[in-house]
Formats: structure tokens, sequence, C-alpha cells
């Protein structure tokens, strides 16, 4: 037969198991305070938004069938240039604002002739649109900007707004 054991718990341990528990922690605390960075000075933000504004942009490596596409859409937003008389396309697209954007996809639904009839194939034009932009002037298109996209009337769904679609 084993020897019982006695239940019998002084109370020193139990302060020395509470004593070790808290340096441990206050150990951790520490350790986890020295690794955390200084705050910057307003000095130092400044030299760092000075860095941050000669950071180029990485022209993301698409695949071919995206190149393809956002030729497409290079070649209809030339061809809206062309027609509105617009020196070049890529200055364009660097001024570009939300109506003139919104004015060239209600242009592209009308060169479409009617083969634009679901809601997919407009996020299809929208995004290969955000991905030119991308690609020219090295900024993503403003969310707020791209959102008003999807209240352009289409001539091709019975003069409906694309967002009505969603319903």
């Amino acid at each position: 037969m084993p020897p019982s054991r006695s239940l019998d718990y002084q109370s020193g341990h139990v302060n020395a198991n509470a004593e070790f528990v808290r340096q441990f922690v206050d150990q951790e605390t520490n350790q986890r305070r020295e690794k955390r960075p200084s705050p910057l000075s307003a000095e130092q933000h400044d030299d760092l938004r000075k860095r941050l504004k000669t950071v180029h942009f990485i022209s993301p490596n698409y695949s071919e069938k995206t190149k393809v596409n956002i030729a497409v859409v290079r070649r209809r937003e030339k061809g809206e240039c062309d027609e509105l008389q617009w020196s070049d396309w890529k200055v364009a697209l660097e001024k570009v604002t939300r109506e003139t954007t919104q004015s060239f996809f209600l242009r592209v639904c009308e060169w479409s002739n009617g083969k634009i009839k679901s809601w997919g194939t407009t996020e299809v034009y929208i995004r290969q649109f955000q991905q030119l932009y991308t690609s020219v002037t090295g900024r993503y298109v403003d969310r707020n900007d791209s959102k008003e996209l999807y209240n352009v009337c289409t001539p091709s769904i019975e003069n409906n707004s694309i967002s009505g679609l969603l319903m």
C-alpha cells in the first residue's frame, strides 16, 4: 500500500506560490514594456511623413488575362479622350474626378449596345478601370468614388440604376 500523503499545506507554500506568480507577471510586463518602441516626437513624425512621400508605388505584377482586360479598358478610355478632344489619356486619367469616372462608365454602357445585362459584368468593368487607374497613377481609386459608380444608369437595363438590381 502506498504511503499516504498529508494534505496539510503550510501557509508559507501558498504565499510562496502567490509571490512567484506576482514576480513572473511583473517580469513579463517589464519585458513587454522594454520591447515597445518609444513614441515619436513631432519632429520625428514630420521626418517620417517626408520620407513616406518619396516611397514609390510598387506596380503589381498582373497575369496575362488581367493585362488584356486592362488593355480593353485603356482602349475605351483612349476612345473617350479622343471623342472629348482631351490631349493625352494618361494625363486625363491622372486628373480623373468622380464625375468624369461616372461619365466614362455611362459611355461604356452606351458603347456596349446592350451587352451589359448583369450586375457582374458591370462590376468587372469597374474593377478593370480601377486596375488601370492604379497601374497608371500609382494610387488606388477613392472608395467613396468607386461606390458612386454603382449608381450610374445603364441604358441596356431598362434605364434602371444598377443599384436597383440588388433588390
